[in-house]
């Protein structure tokens, strides 16, 4: 008890010495969570980077140049879905004859046009405000396997078809001949459909808008082999890039090759990763570079914390001689101003600690771990400098002083 009376006395009766000794605490530990905070924000920034620059992957045709109309072949969608994209969007297309005639093969026109979808987001020109829904109905139709669809406003003006009727369509698929962009409507049976709504649109879109899990539920139930027509989505894990890259690869997906024959066939990728390699190669360099400074640093802040109690403490080197020629104990003299300093410094740590937190974005959690290091830093260079200051001679050092 008499030792920390002590230390606060001799605080009191120092205060420029003292405060001098709290803003150096406070700057060391300040340039220390300074520079753990930037490591930990590149780490952090490294592991959101997907996030803040996703990587769209989309399926295209050989040459890259048409990533819509395509034929994509339901296989190779499921290995696309299931390889770790988010945020899907893909769309598939169909004719539709209202008249039932009775086809066995190809026809050679329909009077409805299909367009199948999974969202909204697959259209630029229409929005859900361009939607008038029955009761109980919304937009999230398009994910649902239901025979539900909406229908141009046009369309339903010129055939008399309002909301909450049925239509009765005669289902057909299109199928392309070859690379030329010439096609066939093979049929696929008759459907019944409810009209949930009406959308009004100035874009050539479709007269009929429908579910694509409906539209390939459907067409496999007929046995026939179901295409897509567009597919898009977003990397989930982009710190994956090159298994996600290899994995495609032993899908049958291709590379694309701006130079071959474009066609209608959907096989190739393209990865809009440039951006993304781009920024994570220069994170993961800066990233290496405060890694490789992190041991450096801390022997750093330990040599600051040897010198700077040495050179603070060494005009008390008079002070501690008089109080050992007294018969006062050399490891109480020294713990008496370990203890001062130590509290001083630890003073100026939790002055700059609201700072600190609000400046690094450390959570509070890392930044007592931080604090621990540094007092066990300060302790060490404390005692050290102590060790230094403390070893004289008591008589050769109060004689050279008178």
């Amino acid at each position: 008890m008499f030792l920390v009376r002590e230390i606060f006395r001799s605080i009191c009766r120092r205060k420029g010495f003292s405060l001098l000794t709290a803003m150096t605490g406070l700057f060391l530990f300040l340039s220390l969570g300074i520079y753990i905070g930037n490591l930990n924000n590149i780490r952090n920034a490294l592991e959101t980077l997907g996030e803040k620059l996703p990587v769209t992957v989309q399926i295209t045709n050989a040459n890259g140049s048409q990533d819509i109309g395509l034929e994509i072949r339901s296989a190779q969608f499921d290995a696309f879905a299931g390889s770790g994209v988010r945020d899907l969007v893909y769309t598939a297309q169909a004719g539709g004859n209202r008249e039932e005639k009775g086809e066995n093969g190809p026809v050679p026109e329909c009077d409805t046009s299909i367009k199948a979808a999974n969202s909204l987001d697959a259209f630029a020109n229409l929005k859900e405000e361009d939607f008038s829904f029955a009761k109980g109905y919304d937009i999230s139709y398009l994910s649902s396997r239901e025979p539900w669809c909406t229908i141009c406003e046009q369309y339903g003006s010129l055939y008399g078809i309002e909301t909450g009727d049925s239509l009765e369509l005669s289902v057909y698929q299109i199928k392309y001949k070859g690379d030329d962009g010439s096609f066939q409507f093979l049929p696929l049976g008759r459907a019944s459909l409810k009209v949930i709504g009406v959308y009004r649109t100035s874009s050539e879109l479709s007269e009929v808008l429908l579910s694509a899990d409906w539209l390939r539920q459907y067409t496999e139930e007929q046995g026939t082999e179901f295409y897509y027509d567009s597919a898009r989505g977003v990397l989930e894990d982009s710190g994956n890039l090159n298994g996600f890259k290899k994995e495609m690869e032993n899908s049958a997906f291709g590379e694309v090759n701006p130079d071959g024959p474009g066609g209608k066939r959907g096989f190739c990728l393209t990865v809009q990763d440039q951006v993304f390699i781009e920024t994570a190669g220069r994170l993961q360099d800066n990233l290496r570079i405060y890694e490789n400074f992190q041991v450096p640093f801390f022997f750093l802040i330990y040599g600051i914390s040897v010198l700077l109690p040495f050179l603070l403490l060494r005009c008390r080197r008079k002070e501690a001689a008089v109080a050992l020629s007294l018969g006062r104990p050399r490891r109480l003299t020294g713990l008496a101003l370990f203890g001062e300093n130590l509290f001083l410094e630890l003073a100026g740590c939790v002055a700059i600690l609201p700072f600190l937190l609000a400046w690094t974005g450390i959570s509070p959690k890392e930044t007592a771990r931080l604090l621990g290091i540094y007092m066990i830093c300060l302790c060490l260079g404390t005692v050290t400098a102590l060790a230094g200051l403390l070893k004289f001679d008591v008589m050769r050092l109060l004689a050279k002083i008178d």
